[in-house]
């Protein structure tokens, strides 16, 4: 099944077991925009107070679908106050400029309207890049890596992403692609 079939069943699964709490469901990050890349990243977004039932079923219907690497992330509409507040998974607030990008599956995208301070979103970078390198430290010296991901080639990996994030400061936006060639072009080893 590729990923749009598997986005559009989620979707559907999403519609029956939420009903009118769901407000939106957004496809966001390098599989909504390319055919190449092999994760998944939706956000759901539901209506009303978090019920202990919420995630149990998010995770039921994440589980049905089977394996799929990417990240499938919950919030409630009450949660998005504004752009300078907005984290998502340690992201910061320029999780916002991403996310006003994303795919709209079902509902609306109500970060479309949303956008951060240029201060808030450099100070985010800034301790996106200290966790990093705190991160790699932490692996340099023995320690195991905590991460979920476990890519080898990990440290680069989080460098584009710094890249990506230090682009986003000057409103330039690059697709993880561009960035990697840019990438590739470079003699930088880590």
């Amino acid at each position: 099944m590729d990923l749009a079939s598997i986005v559009l069943t989620l979707s559907n699964d999403l519609v029956s077991a939420f009903g009118n709490r769901l407000r939106s469901v957004l496809w966001y990050g390098s599989s909504s925009v390319s055919s190449i890349a092999n994760d998944l990243d939706l956000l759901v977004i539901l209506r009303g107070k978090p019920e202990l039932t919420d995630t149990k079923t998010f995770r039921k219907i994440k589980q049905e679908l089977g394996m799929i690497r990417g990240d499938f992330q919950l919030i409630y509409e009450s949660e998005i106050l504004d752009a300078d507040s907005l984290s998502l998974d340690g992201h910061g607030s320029f999780i916002s400029l991403i996310l006003s990008k994303a795919r709209v599956v079902y509902g609306d995208n109500p970060f479309i309207y949303l956008k951060p301070r240029n201060k808030q979103l450099a100070i985010d970078i800034l301790q996106k890049i200290q966790c990093y390198v705190f991160r790699a430290r932490q692996e340099a010296c023995g320690n195991p890596s905590a991460q979920k991901d476990k890519h080898p080639d990990i440290h680069r990996k989080k460098i584009r992403y710094i890249m990506q994030d230090i682009l986003f400061l000057k409103n330039i936006i690059l697709q993880v692609s561009e960035i990697e060639k840019v990438f590739h072009r470079s003699s930088f080893v880590l």
